[in-house]
């Protein structure tokens, strides 16, 4: 199996494998092969404020990516525009249009942590 890390925003950033228990790490545009059988278990975690995710593979001699979500990503940035907006459409005070922000940022953290990161299957033709 054959894992690719694409990471476009944070090149530093390090993404950690498990596989059977035993861990790899991953920097941003590298790729790890993977030895694996059915039965099997891979999970990676990028970062270190990320949940751990497995990869349900059913090809021993699948290829994968970790990417980020950019929809989630696109939704966020879309809402955040959007409440900006909405709140000085209003004219609340700027120290409110702070807290509003704030809060946009902790839910969209609280969202990340679960979703953040996807492994996605690559089809070679």
């Amino acid at each position: 199996m054959k894992i690719t890390y694409d990471a476009l925003s944070g090149s530093r950033m390090t993404t950690t494998i498990w596989h059977n228990n035993e861990v790899h790490s991953l920097r941003s545009g590298e790729t790890l092969d993977l030895p694996v059988k059915h039965g099997d278990t891979v999970s990676f975690r990028v970062g270190k404020l990320n949940r751990r995710q497995a990869i349900p593979f059913q090809d021993v001699n699948g290829s994968f990516a970790i990417r980020a979500n950019r929809q989630l990503q696109m939704i966020y940035f879309t809402a955040l525009l959007l409440l900006v907006l909405g709140l000085w459409v209003i004219k609340l005070p700027s120290n409110e249009i702070a807290i509003g922000i704030v809060f946009a940022l902790i839910g969209y953290e609280a969202v990340n942590y679960f979703i953040g990161y996807r492994a996605v299957p690559l089809h070679h033709r």
